[in-house]
């Protein structure tokens, strides 16, 4: 019998997270689990299945002994990350795309489906990311200018770079929240930064970097004292655009970075930050935060340093009255 890899039944406590390999129950029978996705195969490729046929059917080879979430819903649309939810409730979708989902986690903000007939590409396993944005424009000197200094603030300070890749320009890295990023420069080239307790990983990006490995944009978390091979460095004059990406973390409260290096100078400018809800490649909400730029003192970051302040943005108070308002009078425009 072919296993579809659905041997899994999560319970209740796992925790928010994609699971990395299935988690075996001992409350439901593998083997009665792969029956029935045999059994619906042929059954939709017959077309002979009908809802109550089908309800029917799940609830009969999920009734396990000591399995009580045998909570079964027919629709014709699937649910989304929002849906609510017990872990374990079974969704089936009987339009001309047949899916079964079942519910493998929850928590306050979302819930996680995975779809048993699928091969994955429609699992809704919600992520969110945070997405930092900037344009870096030469302002002197050769080639395209460097940008040096790159740093995340937190609530303990800026963190601090601890592993990157070695990418020109595309790399991923992870940072410490130790409060102790200005005065550190100590990250170590790896091909797969994983984060540990107390550490972010993240995503950053860019075009036209120069053709010389000790330029690349991994270069860019390096504090600039002087050298060539401490900040990353771009081949031609003009503006691109940087992005940073992060998982696993809130936004940060601050942005740093210095537009200097052994080959020339560049202005960091037009920065925004949003908190975004991806499922699969899919933005499917965002959030805006607010972006102000802070004066940098020399003594403390250096000369052609650039600083912004991020934080939340607040709902306009005018705007939350009228709105109000609007509710109540439609409450006594129905009751008139």
């Amino acid at each position: 019998m072919k296993d579809y890899g659905i041997s899994y039944i999560p319970n209740a406590n796992q925790s928010f997270k994609e699971p990395s390999e299935p988690i075996v129950s001992d409350k439901l029978s593998i083997q009665k689990v792969n029956e029935l996705i045999d059994k619906k195969l042929n059954l939709f490729k017959e077309d002979m299945v009908s809802k109550e046929e089908l309800e029917s059917l799940i609830q009969e080879i999920l009734k396990d002994e000591g399995f009580q979430n045998t909570n079964i819903k027919i629709s014709k649309t699937p649910p989304t990350y929002k849906t609510e939810a017990e872990v374990g409730e079974i969704w089936a979708v009987l339009e001309s795309k047949k899916q079964l989902f079942i519910c493998i986690s929850k928590d306050e903000k979302f819930t996680n489906w995975v779809d048993l007939l699928g091969d994955g590409s429609n699992d809704i396993i919600p992520k969110e990311k945070i997405i930092i944005t900037f344009d870096n424009t030469t302002t002197g000197g050769q080639y395209g200018g460097c940008m040096s200094d790159l740093r995340l603030g937190f609530e303990k300070g800026f963190a601090t770079p601890n592993k990157v890749q070695d990418e020109y320009e595309n790399a991923k890295f992870t940072m410490t929240k130790d409060g102790d990023g200005l005065n550190r420069s100590d990250f170590t080239i790896d091909s797969n930064p994983t984060p540990t307790d107390n550490q972010i990983v993240g995503t950053i990006k860019t075009s036209g970097i120069y053709k010389e490995s000790y330029h690349k944009i991994a270069h860019v978390f390096k504090k600039y004292n002087g050298g060539a091979d401490e900040c990353c460095l771009w081949s031609s004059s003009g503006s691109r655009e940087v992005s940073i990406e992060l998982e696993n973390t809130q936004m940060p409260n601050q942005l740093f970075a210095r537009g200097n290096g052994y080959y020339g100078q560049t202005e960091i400018s037009n920065v925004k930050a949003k908190k975004s809800i991806f499922v699969g490649e899919k933005e499917v909400e965002s959030e805006d935060f607010n972006v102000n730029k802070l004066e940098a003192d020399s003594n403390t970051y250096g000369d052609y340093a650039f600083l912004f302040e991020i934080s939340k943005q607040e709902q306009d108070s005018a705007s939350l009255k009228s709105k109000k308002l609007k509710s109540k009078n439609t409450k006594k425009s129905n009751k008139e």
